[in-house]
C-alpha cells in the first residue's frame, strides 16, 4: 500500500507520495484553505485528481490550515473520497506541525507562515490553541501581518529611510491601496515579506521583530514551556529574529522547519504502519 501525505498552508499544498519501494515523490498544488473553496476551485482540482494514477492503492493523509473543525474536515473527506482512494483522513495543519516537531510528545509548537497560531500539545494531542484567528482578527507573527505592518507604516510616513525603495517596488499610494483592497488583497499583503527580502533596511528589520514580539506577547509570554518549536516559511527565514525575540521572553527555539512535509511523512511511516 502507498501513502500520500499533504501539508496545506495558506499559500500552497506540499505533497509527498511514498511508493511501494519506500521512495518519496514530492510535488505541490494550490492551497486547500477554506478561504479558497468555491465551485470553480473544486472543479479545477477535480481535473487533477481524476487523472492521478492508482488511487485505489493509496492511503491519503491530509493536514490543512483552516481545517481544525470537523465540518471543514468533512468537506475535504467528501471531496477526496469520491476519487477512489483506499482511505482518506483529514486533520488540521496544526497536528502536522506537532507530528513534525515533537511527535507524540508534550510541548508548544507555533506555525509562523502566511498565518500564525500556537498549539500546546499533551501526548501528541492539541490541548490548547492560542492565536489562529485569521488575518481579519490577528495573525501576529505571520508573513501576512508583517506585510500589513510594512504597508501601514509606509503609507503613514513612518519609514523615511526605506520609503523610496518600497514605493519603487510597490508603486504609488493609489496602486498600493487598490492592490490591498482588491480581490487578491490578502495574497498581495502576504507577499510583501518576499518582495522586500533583498532590501537591507534597519526599519524593516525592526518591523520583523515587532511582528514576532506581538506574537510572543499574545501567545508565548506565560507558556509553561521553556522551548518552543516552529513550522512555517516566515518563522524559518526570520529564525534569527525569532530566537532573539524569544530570548526576551525567557524562551528558546527547538526544532524549526520551513516546510514540515518530510518530517510529518517520516512520523506517519513510523507510527501508522
Amino acid at each position: 500500500m502507498k501513502i500520500l501525505v499533504a501539508d496545506s498552508g495558506g499559500t500552497r499544498t506540499d505533497w509527498c507520495l511514498i511508493d511501494e519501494n519506500a521512495n518519496k515523490h514530492l510535488f505541490e498544488t494550490a492551497s486547500y484553505h477554506p478561504n479558497e473553496w468555491s465551485e470553480s476551485f473544486f472543479e479545477e482540482q477535480s481535473v487533477f485528481w481524476e487523472s492521478y494514477p492508482n488511487k485505489d492503492e493509496i492511503k491519503l493523509y491530509f493536514f490543512g490550515a483552516g481545517c481544525l473543525n470537523e465540518d471543514k474536515q468533512q468537506v475535504l473527506c467528501d471531496f477526496f473520497g469520491k476519487f477512489g482512494f483506499a482511505s482518506v483522513e483529514v486533520a488540521s495543519d496544526i497536528q502536522a506541525a506537532g507530528h513534525a516537531t515533537i511527535g507524540g510528545g508534550t510541548g508548544a509548537v507555533a506555525i509562523l507562515g502566511t498565518g500564525s497560531v500556537l498549539a500546546i500539545f499533551d501526548n501528541g494531542k492539541v490541548k490548547e490553541l492560542r492565536g489562529g484567528l485569521g488575518y481579519t482578527l490577528g495573525d501576529e507573527g505571520s508573513g501576512y501581518y508583517f506585510g500589513k505592518l510594512v504597508i501601514e507604516n509606509l503609507l503613514n510616513g513612518n519609514l523615511p529611510n526605506t520609503e523610496k525603495a518600497l514605493f519603487a517596488l510597490f508603486g504609488d499610494r493609489k496602486h498600493i491601496l487598490s492592490a490591498c483592497y482588491g480581490d487578491h488583497g490578502k495574497v498581495y499583503i502576504s507577499e510583501v515579506a518576499v518582495m522586500v527580502k533583498n532590501l537591507n533596511s534597519l526599519e524593516l528589520n525592526e518591523l520583523h521583530k515587532k511582528n514576532i514580539r506581538l506574537f510572543c506577547e499574545k501567545c508565548v509570554k506565560d507558556l509553561p514551556f521553556h522551548e518552543i518549536c516552529f513550522c512555517g516559511s516566515y518563522g524559518y527565514y526570520r529564525q534569527n529574529d525569532v530566537r532573539e525575540v524569544l530570548a526576551e521572553f525567557g524562551k528558546s527555539v527547538g526544532q524549526i522547519h520551513e516546510r514540515p512535509i518530510l518530517p510529518v511523512t517520516e512520523y506517519l511511516l513510523k507510527h501508522t504502519f
